[in-house]
């Protein structure tokens, strides 16, 4: 086998799906529906946290909802309530003792008191979807100053609020007039507060405050505003007149905020597994609309929790449990373990956490209305390639755009700190992902001697190797020395170590993710990500626009026929529509040299002086438009183009 340039491919990264294959060496760790009969592996006694979401026993889920529809004759179904709290204390200034109706001084709306009714009588009427029932304070002999406090159940996009009372004409003017309606958008709302408490937590809808000054003139109050996320709505009455509401309405835009879960570690049977697909009901999570994060660790505490003792600023390590029964003063911080690894994304509904590691965490989120999630399935190998692969890349540190020869060194482990080795298959291909514009592939050694490989490039995600020897020794040390540029700050390098193994239906590829570690002691560092230097974080998005050669002329003499409009996009993480029209000087569009989406790198288009019809130009100036549409901005440069014969 000799090194050099290839066009081979490696197989597809897949573990098999469907029934688990114990023979072939694949296991499963199973949450949700099939593995009730173990508590540790059911949705609610895995939790650890979870938010705007729905947790079961069997189940995880969000709500369905559709736009514009009235969702709150709905509110008890998902668990949520409505509750009233009474006025507390009256002021005492002439101003505001004075009586309305000749029934109740007008309580202060600084502070409710301690009369709360939850549930109280009539709740429901508020919120049964009928004008011809409602709730009247007189009726259930509550302060007519109150707050009616209203719990979703879960939060929803909101984008108009209505209430009124009964609309016949003995009700129809028995109208709240001083009133305000706010919201809040996040759990843990309380029921009794402050003023103060009141402005920390609930926001005014729109123009809804209605005071002594400023009344409320209509019996039907309909206010639309601009979406904002709601679990409580609070209407709060600072009168003291009679008045009533037939309906509450609040209406919701079709959209529920993310729901996000994350789970406790959870224990493979295997010591040293190699953590593969991601199912549910026997396909790729991968085909669901969600997005599941894992991370790997050697015990089981993904997160350390501290007590303050009181001496200075000493801590005491306690365990979860007794963090939460501390009280608030004693609670010091709570710190990711650093023997686990980062939360890392599934890569085509694969785990791309580092395997060996016996405890996974997984993370969801759930972004789509009436998303039901009952069962997840972890495969995994229970023999690794290697007990520990780690990595580091150097230089660490670049200028944006220049070619720099890099060189990524890997240390594979197959013994325990004990020098007990472990049954490891080896590997003899490593993939390297990562958005860097890779050059070539100069050398590969392999314990500092020269090594035959092939290489596969794939432009814009990275290369493959094949050695031309199993790595499988324990302490191998491995370098790859490479060409290449970086456009965009934090440019990952993702070594996936592989290997073949036989299934049933066929072959499947593992793979086993190095963790960064400072592992040549030459070079400072210990990190598999490439920072861009100061001077080049403050180069703009779209940079070095060039046209070469400065001239064209196309006259078919093969010298000059054609130019090349190049330019640098830097510091995009994702692909970015961008678009390159030539312009004439009046402004006219000419021709559209390119109008796709683009990574960050070095980009160049070519133009033979053509226009849109085939046609030559005339001679003269041309303005060449590049347009790049960002995240949060549109980046436009130009640059001139001569034409001439």
């Amino acid at each position: 086998m000799s090194r050099g340039r290839t066009g081979w491919g490696l197989p597809v990264l897949l573990f098999v799906l469907g029934t688990v294959n114990i023979a072939a060496g694949i296991d499963s760790l199973v949450v949700g529906t099939v593995a009730l009969a173990n508590r540790r592996w059911r949705w609610d006694r895995l939790r650890v946290d979870s938010r705007r979401l729905n947790v079961a026993t069997d189940s995880v889920w969000k709500w369905n909802v559709e736009a514009h529809t009235n969702i709150a004759p709905g509110l008890f179904d998902r668990g949520g309530r409505v509750t009233v709290i009474g006025g507390g204390e009256y002021h005492t200034s002439t101003d505001s003792t004075r009586m309305q109706g000749g029934m109740l001084p007008i309580p202060s709306t600084s502070y409710f008191g301690e009369t709360v009714i939850a549930p109280f009588p009539g709740a429901g009427l508020l919120v049964d979807g009928h004008a011809g029932t409602a709730y009247e304070p007189d009726g259930v002999e509550t302060v007519r100053a109150s707050a009616i406090h209203i719990d979703l159940g879960e939060v929803f996009g909101v984008e108009r609020v209505r209430l009124y009372p009964r609309l016949d004409r003995d009700h129809r003017s028995a109208f709240p007039q001083v009133f305000q309606i706010s919201s809040y958008g996040e759990e843990g709302a309380p029921l009794v507060m402050t003023r103060d408490d009141v402005r920390r937590h609930f926001e005014v809808i729109s123009s809804l405050a209605f005071t002594p000054v400023l009344r409320n003139h209509a019996p039907v109050v309909d206010e639309p505003f601009r979406s904002r996320p709601v679990r409580f709505l609070r209407i709060e009455v600072s009168e003291g007149r009679p008045w009533e509401l037939a309906e509450i309405e609040i209406y919701s835009d079709g959209t529920l905020p993310p729901g996000e879960y994350t789970s406790d570690a959870v224990l493979a049977r295997s010591l040293h597994p190699i953590w593969g697909r991601v199912l549910h009901d026997g396909r790729s999570v991968a085909d669901l609309p969600i997005v599941v994060q894992t991370a790997t660790g050697s015990t089981p505490d993904h997160t350390l929790y501290f007590r303050r003792t009181g001496y200075g600023g000493d801590l005491a390590r306690v365990t979860a449990r007794q963090y939460g029964r501390l009280e608030a003063e004693e609670r010091g911080p709570a710190r990711r373990n650093p023997e686990w690894s980062s939360f890392e994304t599934l890569r085509n509904g694969i785990v791309a956490s580092p395997g060996a590691r016996r405890y996974l965490q997984f993370r969801l989120l759930m972004p789509e209305p009436g998303t039901v999630l009952r069962q997840l399935v972890f495969q995994y190998t229970a023999t690794p390639l290697v007990l520990v692969l780690a990595g580091e890349i150097n230089p660490s540190r670049v200028d944006v755009g220049r070619d720099t020869t890099f060189t990524l060194s890997l240390q594979a482990n197959t013994r325990t700190e004990k020098q007990l080795t472990i049954d490891s298959r080896g590997f003899r291909r490593l993939r390297v992902n990562t958005t860097a514009a890779v050059h070539e592939v100069t050398a590969v050694t392999v314990r500092d001697r020269p090594a035959p490989y092939l290489v596969s490039y794939r432009p814009g995600r990275g290369f493959d190797i094949r050695l031309g020897q199993r790595i499988s020794r324990d302490a191998t040390f491995v370098q790859i020395m490479f060409r290449g540029a970086v456009y965009r700050d934090g440019t990952r390098f993702e070594v996936q170590a592989q290997d073949v193994m036989l299934a049933e239906d066929g072959l499947d590829t593992l793979y086993q993710v190095a963790v960064p570690t400072d592992i040549e002691p030459r070079t400072p560092g210990g990190s598999l990500t490439v920072r861009l230097t100061e001077a080049s974080q403050q180069v703009r998005l779209v940079s070095g626009v060039a046209v070469r050669p400065p001239v064209l002329t196309p006259n078919g003499d093969g010298i000059n026929d054609e130019v090349q409009i190049g330019y640098d996009l830097v510091r995009i993480a994702v692909p970015a529509p961008v678009r390159v029209t030539l312009y004439d000087l009046s402004g006219k569009e000419v021709y559209v040299l390119f109008d796709a989406e683009a990574l960050a790198g070095a980009h160049s288009h070519r133009w033979d002086g053509r226009d849109g019809s085939g046609r030559l130009v005339t001679p003269g100036l041309y303005v060449a438009r590049i347009e790049v549409l960002a995240a949060h901005e549109t980046v436009v440069r130009q640059i001139l183009v001569a034409v001439a014969y």
